[in-house]
């Protein structure tokens, strides 16, 4: 008697399914894998550049049309610096700048956002207050808005004593989450500086007073 083998359609099919599966988990694991270096570079660079500082100089991108004339800022060289012309990918309007501390699975969130615009040269603080209200305040609760938004304090910012509005906002999600508002008009220039943080503490609070103090606007 001959015995006739024969190898049907499923063994095939699951040879084939067996193929695609380690292919998708290399692909996976590839992936992961890269994430995770970057993860460690970026947490490798943090922990090197601890407790030191950078200047930012805006005039290296003023070409653009929409980027103020200039303004230099010191900011922990540990975080990260975005230049954002038209907004960013969410197209934020008048964002420019985002520095921001490089955050991880359960860690806070931590930035500094810089809005600027173009104005009149007869605008007052209370033109750059209504803009920012009725414009650019993402994410801050309405409610909260509304009951602050004639609430601005006056004071004075910067390496020259700019004047200045400062309001604070804390309806957020995160264990101590704060938002700290600085407006100011220089010129026929508008600013914006938008502090956040989910974890407030006397280390952030020490972080964004040495940024704010350092501002010096170019005239």
């Amino acid at each position: 008697m001959t015995l006739k083998t024969t190898t049907g359609t499923g063994g095939h099919k699951k040879m084939k399914d067996f193929k695609v599966n380690k292919i998708s988990l290399i692909i996976v694991v590839f992936i992961v894998g890269l994430f995770l270096i970057e993860i460690g570079k970026r947490y490798i660079s943090m922990i090197h550049y601890q407790g030191g500082w950078s200047q930012y100089d805006s005039q290296e991108y003023s070409q653009a049309s929409t980027f103020p004339d200039g303004f230099r800022l010191d900011y922990p060289t540990n975080w990260e610096v975005s230049n954002l012309r038209k907004g960013g990918t969410k197209n934020l309007r008048e964002l420019r700048v985002s520095f921001y501390k490089p955050n991880y699975i359960f860690t806070p969130s931590t930035y500094l956002q810089v809005w600027w615009r173009r104005v009149e040269a007869n605008w007052s603080l209370d033109d750059v207050e209504e803009w920012y209200v009725s414009d650019i305040a993402f994410g801050v609760n309405r409610d909260e808005l509304e009951q602050k938004r004639d609430r601005f304090l006056r004071t004075k910012v910067g390496a020259y004593d700019y004047p200045a509005l400062v309001q604070t906002f804390n309806r957020f999600e995160g264990k101590n989450p704060r938002r700290q508002v600085v407006l100011l008009v220089v010129g026929d220039e508008a600013f914006a500086f938008s502090f956040h943080t989910d974890d407030y503490n006397e280390d952030i609070a020490a972080t964004f007073e040495r940024m704010i103090t350092s501002l010096d606007i170019y005239r």
